[in-house]
């Protein structure tokens, strides 16, 4: 994106915050776009000075939810946006603390109700930019793919189809729903596994997708009211579901339309599975399939690390394997062609050929 450097004079008031390069930096909000001065030397308050100013036009904004009691994950969290070079397009926003609000009509947990509140005051808190939000929570991981999404989806009218694009979205071990995803990562992939220079994010419908999680989304800025008219009206009413189940039935109603991106731009940290802040009590088996579906989830996260990453939090999780029945080994290799499709030699069968020697 071109910028324009202006040569300004000017009188600082006390607004240089944060530095660059250990020079001080001015940076804010203007009307169509985000501002950045770096200054050109150093002095005392109220010096004139000459500042070279970087104008763009910015495709998003960001708000990222993390609760005062949680410091840790704020530090992690924007040390990946200084990494990914996008430190100034992000501001915290305060999560609400559940314990401390007073629900009555509520039926779900303190820390879901949390959820839905930071989440719900979040985009009012966006919504005066008039630009599409990006909302993400602080344990989320984030990829170098994030801003350049943003950019292309509204150049490419995304947000004129969808109201809430998710970033990556909790998946469930449907065989078939495995599949479909499979197939999608797979064309970003080359034969190697590795990520493909010329690949293409795709959009895929949530419609017919079992939507959970709300750890990343994008809002255009034209539905921001949408959504909170949304989200008011269950908050009004309780709330009587966590906030992705709301989402999931104004997709069902038909009143907001979801997409999510394959790969995942973004993912959870995998240490989450054990230690979240709005997690409850579970039993041992439902604890168990929340953190396999978790992997699966992160296995198709752009920035992927299966051997590394990955295989000891599955390892851990599944502690010593026991032996399978018939049965399980009969089940397993099932789903595993459902995983795999069609080969060219099913498809010769499908049609009576005999196979090539």
């Amino acid at each position: 994106m071109d910028s324009q450097c202006l040569q300004l004079s000017t009188a600082l008031a006390g607004d240089v915050i944060g530095t660059k390069n250990g020079s001080p930096t001015l940076h804010g909000w203007r009307k169509g776009g985000y501002f950045s001065a770096e200054m050109a030397g150093s002095g005392s308050r109220g010096e004139s000075r000459s500042i070279c100013c970087y104008m763009s036009i910015t495709p998003y904004t960001g708000l990222y939810i993390n609760l005062d009691r949680s410091p840790e994950r704020r530090i992690e969290f924007e040390e990946q946006l200084r990494t990914y070079n996008i430190f100034d397009r992000y501001v915290r926003f305060p999560a609400i603390d559940g314990t401390l609000i007073q629900s009555p009509q509520a039926t779900v947990t303190p820390g879901e109700v949390g959820c839905f509140l930071s989440h719900y005051r979040a985009l009012e808190h966006a919504k005066v930019r008039g630009l599409p939000v990006h909302v993400v929570e602080d344990d989320t991981l984030m990829s170098a793919h994030v801003e350049g999404f943003a950019t292309t989806a509204v150049a490419s009218g995304h947000f004129n189809k969808f109201d809430v694009i998710f970033t990556d979205t909790y998946v469930h071990a449907n065989p078939f729903t495995l599949r479909f995803l499979k197939e999608g990562m797979d064309q970003a992939l080359d034969g190697q596994g590795q990520l493909r220079p010329d690949f293409n994010v795709q959009l895929f419908g949530l419609a017919m997708m079992e939507l959970t999680g709300t750890s990343s989304y994008f809002v255009g800025a034209n539905s921001i009211d949408r959504v909170l008219m949304v989200l008011k009206a269950e908050l009004d009413a309780g709330p009587r579901m966590p906030l992705d189940y709301c989402f999931r039935a104004a997709v069902d109603r038909g009143t907001l339309k979801v997409a999510c991106t394959m790969p995942f731009l973004t993912t959870i940290r995998l240490e989450s599975i054990v230690d979240s802040t709005i997690s409850r009590s579970l039993d041992r088996r439902v604890a168990f399939d929340f953190a396999l579906q978790t992997l699966l989830r992160y296995s198709f996260f752009i920035k992927r690390d299966l051997q590394d990453y990955a295989m000891p939090y599955f390892l851990q999780i599944i502690g010593p394997c026991a032996k399978r029945d018939p049965h399980q080994s009969f089940m397993a290799a099932v789903l595993s062609a459902i995983l795999s499709g069609p080969t060219p030699a099913d498809d010769q069968r499908a049609r009576g050929d005999r196979p090539k020697p």
